[in-house]
């Protein structure tokens, strides 16, 4: 994915992320398993309902065992790293420089970070461009949990 802002390359010299690799490349093939999913085909469907599992794991339900999975991985990072998290997906959205965006992040810090970045549209998309920014391919990572 190519950057789409006009950000010099060196703006991120000397940053490093605290996000272990590993991490995040495994929560944006997990976030882009929850984009994937398609609405649900049964209007009926409840927090209870998990009668299809094979099926509700390709559907949108109120149940989704992938976001379940998405909000603990992000729920259980220390809070640095949660601020961290946020920094990076609005950095990947081209929203401004990382100083100031991670400063942002420290500033509006709630509990509810998971619910705010499972609530983004394109979470994935833009975690991938900012871990890319930080020199982190997660491609063949991806095509291993696709």
């Amino acid at each position: 994915m190519a950057q789409t802002d006009d950000r010099p390359d060196d703006a991120l010299d000397g940053v490093q992320l605290s996000l272990p690799s590993d991490f995040l490349c495994l929560l944006i093939a997990k976030a882009r398993q929850m984009q994937g999913k398609t609405g649900s085909t049964d209007p009926s469907a409840s927090e209870l309902d998990d009668d299809d599992m094979e099926l509700s794991a390709m559907e949108d339900r109120p149940s989704d065992p992938v976001e379940e999975e998405v909000r603990s991985l992000i729920d259980d990072l220390p809070e640095d790293e949660q601020i961290e998290l946020v920094a990076l997906m609005w950095y990947g959205r081209g929203d401004g420089d990382w100083a100031e965006l991670h400063a942002l992040a420290t500033q509006e810090h709630t509990p509810e970070t998971a619910d705010y970045l499972c609530g983004t549209p394109l979470l994935a998309d833009y975690l991938m461009e900012g871990a890319a920014a930080f020199g982190l391919d997660c491609t063949e990572f991806l095509q291993g949990h696709a």
